[in-house]
């Protein structure tokens, strides 16, 4: 093996380790294979000025970054080999991670279906296959995943329109019986507020990162009680894309002022926060809501925010 191809295999198994990525994400990343990556790790293969184009596109580094003598005592950003930063900076989805909303979803239904059987006569079934038929229109309509398909001012309106009966009041109405109830019916999952209090006490910073207008989503939060301890916000209304598109991922880092190594991102989904966000640079880890994993993974699992160890989760 040339010392160039030493360079190379060193410094991208350090690049990747840093990042807390597997081979797995890594090729999903670069487009280069899996075993084509374990090979220049291995220092096994000789990759071309191409291969190493779309490593360091991937990847989002230099070129010099991979070619380079690798330092002795350092790793890409100056630490210990192998190792990784502290974390920094936390960011929380909200729907299903700080609260149920599948749990609370029901309450809102309810209280929409109540007031289109007072209103208008309306089936709770009647009401449940408009709501479904509606949001199918709204989804066409819109013609992209964007914060405006949650909207259920829309879906509301559709409702009506359907219906042949009038937005006015009822569209508001409606909106605010499904929303209201539901925020009022949620809390907090257990231990994470806790958990927020004492990364602020640390000096963590923290924010959320999440699919949905940001309006409700700010009522959520005051409603919850996480407000004091949230120190920005991103929102798919605010991105102009939902997770996992990097771009929202992005700005959370942009937003918490460290790098995307020393963020970690949690949250319940596991292809659109975990795995959006282990793709975008920054920790992934898979909130389970108190139950134990659907499947394994090599991502970082929280099963429940009480059993958490700050200091460790902090390493």
């Amino acid at each position: 093996m040339d010392y160039l191809s030493n360079n190379v295999a060193v410094n991208l198994k350090r690049f990747r380790q840093y990042r807390g990525m597997s081979l797995d994400q890594m090729a999903e990343r670069t487009g280069v294979s899996k075993s084509m990556l374990a090979q220049i790790e291995r220092g096994q293969a000789n990759p071309s000025i191409g291969v190493l184009c779309k490593i360091t596109v991937g990847l989002q580094i230099e070129f010099e970054d991979l070619i380079q003598t690798p330092k002795v005592m350092d790793s890409p950003e100056g630490s210990t080999p192998g190792a990784r930063p502290s974390i920094k900076a936390v960011i929380f989805d909200i729907d299903n991670t700080l609260y149920s909303y599948d749990k609370n979803h029901i309450y809102g239904m309810k209280a929409l279906t109540d007031y289109c059987e007072s209103a208008f006569g309306k089936s709770a079934e009647e009401t449940l296959a408009c709501y479904k038929k509606a949001g199918q229109i709204m989804i066409d309509r819109i013609g992209g995943d964007v914060a405006a398909i949650h909207n259920r001012l829309l879906r509301t309106q559709g409702m009506l329109e359907l219906w042949e009966k009038p937005v006015f009041p009822h569209a508001r109405n409606m909106y605010h019986a499904y929303w209201d109830t539901l925020i009022r019916q949620s809390q907090p999952v257990p231990g994470v507020i806790d958990f927020l209090k004492e990364l602020k006490k640390r000096g963590v910073r923290t924010g959320t990162g999440t699919d949905m207008t940001a309006y409700i989503q700010y009522k959520k939060l005051e409603s919850l009680g996480a407000a004091p301890y949230i120190d920005f916000m991103v929102s798919s209304e605010e991105a102009g894309v939902e997770k996992p598109h990097p771009h929202l991922f992005e700005i959370c880092v942009e937003k918490s002022g460290v790098q995307a190594v020393e963020c970690a991102f949690i949250g319940d989904n596991y292809k659109k926060d975990v795995e959006g966000a282990c793709n975008s640079g920054l920790r992934g880890i898979w909130y389970t809501q108190e139950q134990e994993p659907e499947h394994e993974t090599d991502y970082p699992i929280i099963r429940s925010f009480t059993e958490v160890d700050i200091d460790h989760f902090l390493k």
